[in-house]
């Protein structure tokens, strides 16, 4: 009760204060109710009125006004002071009202014109002036069918007849999800028709030129399959379509009934025919090739535009609509900053015609945006702004296409001349060419022949070729297995390069071509032939032929080479492990060859080769192989021969040429020969092995008395000892070629005092395996097989190379004494090799003193000498090493000038307890003092011996009892591991040196 109470006593009191608040609200100004009312007397007959200073608007943002409510209206109302009614993109609906006056005494009827396509709902209603009485009402807009429409105009037209005296309040809701654009004025209806008239003449020009530019780019397409000018005309076709919407023409002639469509229609329009846009300026600037990013730039752009279109389906239209300015913006300004970049960096002609038709576009583009934004006010410029920047793209783009055109037009004419003096360049080639040229379909049969080809095979001309090689199949290749190989190659690789083959002429002939070609497709009956050229290659062939018998046969006996024998045995060797047939080999070594080629010359050797060789022949197969491999070497492989009966044509090989005799100028000469046998057989190794084991039996013979066989045996001591010999040259050529060779050295000491400096003995030992080897071990070996020379030598440079590399060494030294065996003081060019030796490392010669052995000097005294004079003219001195064990040791001494004698050993060791050796060391140590030399006692290994050697008054003693033998120089390869390996702790001895 209290409440109740309390709340009518508020009432009470209220209700004074509200109507005090009314009378004040009533004395306030307000907005105006209406505009001045529009006399329709005044409305021009020849064009129409515009209603905007007549109008005022409002905007219902809940759209809960009703239209009675609108007319009663005093509030809200707003003048519009531009010349049409434009707000921009707005989500509310807008009220318009105003006021329609008849002054004249006349009925007038009249249209009412809203020139904008684009409005989805216009609700008009017409109200009696005087008396409020609603009159009329009328509905059109973008959501209703076309056909609802109170007149079938592309935009929005409503008849209004006013009797005379009559007054009306015209109320209006607009409804749009575009741009809320509402340009009202108010026609007589023929002045509409008129202007309407005249502007589908010319929009329709506009569409229509359009769409032929586009159906003319389409021609082109298809034609010349050029995609820029597919991309053109979608982009003008799409134009067109824009056009036709934003005009109203599309809704009123191709989709009336389809207001969903047509909806939609300006956002799927507008983003397809920008995605052909950027396509088109893709390919239009070959961006692809000119600028890879920026072309994938501009795809992106296309897939954006399509995504865009493709929204209108799916987004609300005024996000859609959104977006599509948006990349109406961004496309244009995309294409005009890259057509400006190419035409102003990169100088490309094509781009200038995009750069001033996207300037003009991109002005009129951003006044038409702003016109709809509702920036600029809604004019003849703004409305048509979009129309002349189009009119602008065409026009300038289609005139690039036509330039275009024409470039290329004028560049296939250049082509062409061009290709017509290639072909003419061509034919002159083709008719005067060395090579024969020719075309031939898949069974060999002739097309067309130049007329070298004519020559090559014998014909008068290439028609002449045609006409008698038309039937004949085999001219070229000769031989259908060999086309056949050629015909594979050809669908395999598509073509032939440097295909050798035998031709056959016309007359029969056999020759060699060498063919290059490739299959084609002929323009005539579009099937695939060969064309291609050929040469004559018969005298290459020839040659070739001439080289491999020349590269396999010795010139001289016309037998197999080396290298010819070789792969044979080798083909022997893979034969008997295959076909377990056993075979044989024969290496035979002429004896007494030398005394012939010394005595009589070289050409009796020759001679006396050839004659050998005829009589070898008489005992060879057409399936063995004779072979000269070399000087008087000879070889025999007999195939499938068994070892004994290869045995016994050895023996008759050796009596027969034993027994022969050769004559020249007069003297009879008898030769030998020695033979070793090997078989074959699936146990037998390499080819170097198998060489190898032949030789051994070869040399075996020889060592046993010569003019022998003998075969192959493990078993048998000489053979296994010369196999030891021979497999050891192999491995003193290997440590030579890889520095596995290491200098030692032993000291030279002087038997009373002390000397001033180092003076010692340079010693040579092998590696192998890790394990160091001794001279004993390899050094016969060397000099049976001729290595010695080259290991000599090796010793030589490598000493003085090591001591240029160690100064200090080199100042203390005061002597090296370096061995040198027979075979290098007989050769002539030591010295040489000496001498370039001290000079390229700087060694003083007076430092190195050369031992020569007494056998080597005795075996080659003129050659001792001459080395010795040599090699002291600069400084060198000698030693004569070995002393004693000769047959004529002072004989030959006093011819000799040496500096220094060096006792044998063989008197040296057991001195001490035979008188007989002692007497001889004195003996020879008086005449050494008594001309002048010194005196060096070798393999002195204890005290007795060096008290015994005290009393001959000897200068210098050597052995393990003064000095044990060290390391002087190492190998590569042992200097990386001598801290894992004891290098004096293998296969020395006391007594070994």
């Amino acid at each position: 009760m209290y409440l109740r109470a309390c709340f009518f006593r508020g009432f009470r009191i209220a209700r004074p204060c509200a109507m005090l608040l009314a009378l004040i609200a009533l004395a306030l100004p307000t907005s105006p109710a209406f505009g001045d009312a529009l006399l329709v007397s005044h409305l021009p007959e020849d064009r129409g009125l515009s209603l905007a200073p007549y109008l005022i608007y409002q905007t219902d943002d809940h759209r809960m006004l009703t239209p009675d409510q609108v007319r009663d209206m005093n509030r809200g109302w707003q003048n519009h002071s531009s010349e049409h009614l434009n707000l921009g993109f707005i989500k509310d609906s807008v009220w318009v009202r105003f006021q329609l006056a008849n002054n004249s005494k006349t009925t007038r009827d009249l249209y009412l014109d809203i020139d904008y396509a684009l409005l989805d709902d216009v609700q008009l209603s017409m109200y009696n002036a005087d008396t409020g009485k609603l009159v009329k009402t009328m509905q059109a807009g973008d959501q209703w069918g076309f056909n609802e429409r109170p007149i079938l105009f592309p935009n929005f037209v409503f008849p209004i007849s006013m009797a005379p005296g009559q007054d009306y309040v015209v109320v209006m809701k607009i409804r749009s999800t575009s741009s809320m654009q509402a340009p009202i004025s108010l026609w007589h209806p023929d002045a509409l028709a008129t202007n309407k008239y005249s502007e589908a003449l010319f929009f329709g020009g506009l569409i229509g030129m359009i769409a032929i530019m586009a159906l003319y780019n389409l021609f082109l397409w298809v034609s010349i399959r050029e995609h820029a000018y597919l991309f053109y005309a979608i982009c003008l076709i799409g134009y067109s379509f824009i056009e036709a919407i934003l005009t109203g023409v599309a809704y009123s002639y191709l989709w009336p009934d389809s207001p969903g469509w047509n909806h939609i229609s300006l956002v799927v329009s507008g983003g397809s025919a920008l995605a052909a846009l950027a396509l088109f300026t893709h390919r239009f600037l070959r961006l692809q090739e000119r600028a890879p990013a920026l072309g994938k730039l501009f795809y992106l752009y296309s897939a954006l535009c399509l995504l865009t279109a493709a929204s209108g389906f799916v987004l609300p239209y005024q996000v859609a609509i959104h977006l599509a300015i948006a990349v109406l913006v961004l496309v244009p300004l995309s294409t005009y900053a890259a057509s400006l970049y190419f035409w102003l960096k990169k100088g490309l002609k094509d781009a200038r015609y995009f750069v001033t038709a996207f300037t003009l576009f991109t002005l009129f583009t951003m006044v038409f945006i702003l016109g709809k934004t509702g920036v600029l006010p809604r004019n003849w410029l703004t409305e048509y702004s979009i129309h002349f920047g189009a009119i602008s793209v065409v026009a300038l783009l289609s005139f690039a296409l036509a330039d275009r055109i024409n470039r290329e037009k004028t560049a296939r004419e250049e082509a062409q001349k061009e290709a017509i003096a290639h072909l003419e360049r061509y034919r002159v080639i083709h008719d005067e060419s060395l090579e024969g040229r020719f075309c031939v379909d898949r069974v060999g049969r002739f097309l067309s022949a130049n007329p070298a080809l004519a020559r090559i095979f014998g014909a008068e001309s290439p028609e002449d070729l045609l006409h008698r090689g038309a039937n004949n199949l085999k001219l070229i290749p000769a031989r259908r297995k060999k086309w056949e190989e050629g015909l594979d190659l050809v669908n395999r690789e598509g073509k032939l390069q440097g295909f050798e083959c035998e031709a056959r002429r016309l007359n029969g002939e056999l020759f060699w071509v060498s063919i290059h070609g490739r299959v084609v497709k002929d323009p005539d009956t579009n099937r695939p032939v060969f064309e291609g050229s050929l040469v004559d290659i018969t005298e290459k062939k020839s040659s070739e032929r001439q080289l491999n018998y020349l590269a396999n046969h010795d010139p001289l006996t016309g037998l197999v080479n080396r290298l010819g024998f070789e792969k044979r045995l080798e083909s022997a060797i893979e034969s008997a492990k295959t076909t377990r047939r056993s075979h044989a080999l024969l290496m035979m070594d002429l004896d007494q060859f030398k005394i012939v080629n010394d005595t009589c010359g070289h050409g009796a050797g020759d001679q006396l080769l050839k004659q050998i060789s005829a009589l070898f022949r008489k005992y060879v197969r057409a399936t063995d192989s004779l072979a000269r491999l070399g000087g008087d070497e000879f070889a025999l492989l007999l195939e499938k021969t068994a070892v004994e009966n290869a045995t016994t044509l050895a023996q008759r090989l050796r009596r027969d040429v034993g027994d022969y005799r050769f004559t020249w100028q007069g003297k009879v000469f008898s030769v030998g020969i020695s033979i070793g046998v090997v078989s074959i057989n699936e146990e037998t190794g390499t080819l170097a092995e198998l060489v190898s084991l032949a030789d051994t039996a070869c040399y075996a013979a020889k060592d046993g008395g010569r003019n022998q066989v003998v075969v192959h045996d493990e078993n048998r001591g000489d053979i296994a000892q010369r196999q030891t010999e021979m497999e050891t040259v192999t491995v003193i050529r290997e440590a030579i070629r890889n520095n596995n060779l290491i200098l030692f050295h032993q000291k030279v000491s002087p038997i009373r005092g002390s000397q001033e400096g180092v003076r010692y003995e340079v010693l040579v030992r092998m590696q192998k395996d890790g394990r160091l080897i001794l001279p004993g071990a390899f050094l016969p070996a060397a000099e049976r097989y001729n290595m010695i020379l080259e290991l000599d030598r090796w010793v030589i440079q490598t000493y003085l190379r090591w001591l240029s590399e160690h100064p200090k060494h080199l100042q203390q030294l005061t002597q090296a004494n370096i061995n040198l065996s027979a075979q290098s003081v007989g050769s002539a060019d030591l010295g040489p090799f000496i001498i370039e030796a001290f000079n390229r490392y700087g060694i003083p010669a007076h430092k190195i003193c050369f031992e020569i052995t007494e056998s080597a000097a005795v075996a080659s005294v003129n050659e001792t000498q001459n080395l010795i004079t040599t090699l002291r003219a600069i400084g060198c001195r000698f030693a004569l090493d070995d002393f004693g064990s000769g047959f004529a040791s002072y004989g030959h001494l006093k011819n000799l000038p040496v500096h220094c004698l060096k006792i044998d050993g063989c008197f040296i060791r057991e001195m001490a307890t035979d008188e007989v050796d002692y007497q001889m060391v004195r003996a020879m140590t008086e005449v050494a003092h008594a001309m002048g030399l010194e005196v060096v006692a070798e393999y002195v290994e204890n005290a007795s011996i060096m008290a015994r050697l005290i009393e001959l008054n000897v200068d210098y003693v050597q052995g393990w009892h003064t000095h044990e033998p060290t390391l002087l120089v190492d190998s590569p390869s042992r200097s990386q591991a001598k801290k894992r390996t004891d290098v004096t702790s293998i296969e020395l001895t006391p007594r070994t040196v």
